[in-house]
C-alpha cells in the first residue's frame, strides 16, 4: 500500500528527522572524542542477538495489550490514538524504512555518543540509566509513553555494554519498532477510529 500525499510527505520528513539524529551523534562523537567506529563492529552472531534481544521487548508489548492495568490499557489506547491512523496509511515498507532510520538515527545518538559520553563523568551503570532517562524525555507523548521508552533505553545500553557494539541495540530497536507498529495497528483491539475532515491525526512521536 502506497502512502497517500500529506503521509508520504510525513514519512519523508520523519525518515530524514531520524537519519539526521544519527549525523548528529556521529559529529558529537567526533568532537568529544570517541571512538564511534570501535562501536559499531558487526557479524551475523551480532545480528543474531539482537533478534533474539528483540524478543523479551515483543513479549511485553503482548503482555501489555492483553493487561488489565489501567495504565497500561491507556498507553495502548494512547499509542492507537496518536499513531495508529498515520502507520496504516504509510505501509509496510514505509514502517520498515522509518523503523530502520529510527533504529540506526537514535541509536548512534544515545547509545553512541550520549552513553559513552557520560561514562566518562560517572560510572558505567550510571550513564547506562542516565541516557535511558533521556531518551524516554525525547520520547514523550505520555508520562507512561516516557517513563516505557525510559526502560526500552536502558535495556538498550545495557545490550550495548554487554555486547560492546550499538549495532545489537540498532536491530533491537529497529525489529521492535517494525513489531511495535504492526501491533498498533493490527493487534487485538486496534480498530481505531479513522480520522474525520479537518481533524489532526495528534501527535507523532515514533520510538
Amino acid at each position: 500500500m502506497q502512502p497517500n500525499r500529506p503521509f508520504r510527505k510525513v514519512l519523508i520528513w520523519a525518515t530524514s528527522f531520524e537519519a539526521s539524529l544519527g549525523i548528529l551523534g556521529w559529529a558529537l562523537a567526533l568532537l568529544a572524542g570517541i571512538p564511534l567506529a570501535s562501536r559499531l563492529s558487526y557479524s551475523l552472531t551480532i545480528f543474531g542477538w539482537g533478534l533474539i534481544e528483540t524478543l523479551p521487548l515483543t513479549l511485553l508489548l503482548w503482555l501489555a495489550t492483553k493487561s488489565r492495568w489501567e495504565v497500561s490499557r491507556k498507553l495502548i489506547r494512547t499509542l492507537r490514538r496518536t499513531l495508529g491512523n498515520l502507520f496504516s496509511s504509510i505501509g509496510l515498507p514505509g514502517i520498515i524504512a522509518l523503523s530502520a532510520a529510527a533504529g540506526i538515527g537514535e541509536e548512534v545518538l544515545f547509545r553512541g555518543f550520549l552513553q559513552p559520553f557520560l561514562g566518562k563523568y560517572v560510572p558505567v551503570w550510571a550513564s547506562v540509566a542516565l541516557a535511558g532517562i533521556a531518551f524516554g524525555a525525547v520520547h514523550w507523548i505520555s508520562a507512561a509513553y516516557a517513563a516505557t521508552a525510559a526502560v526500552v533505553g536502558i535495556y538498550l545500553g545495557a545490550l550495548a555494554e554487554i555486547h560492546g557494539t550499538i549495532v545489537v541495540p540498532i536491530t533491537v530497536h529497529a525489529v521492535y519498532d517494525v513489531v511495535a507498529i504492526w501491533f498498533v495497528i493490527h493487534g487485538p483491539g486496534s480498530e481505531a477510529p479513522a480520522l474525520h475532515d479537518g481533524e489532526s491525526e495528534g501527535t507523532f512521536s515514533p520510538t
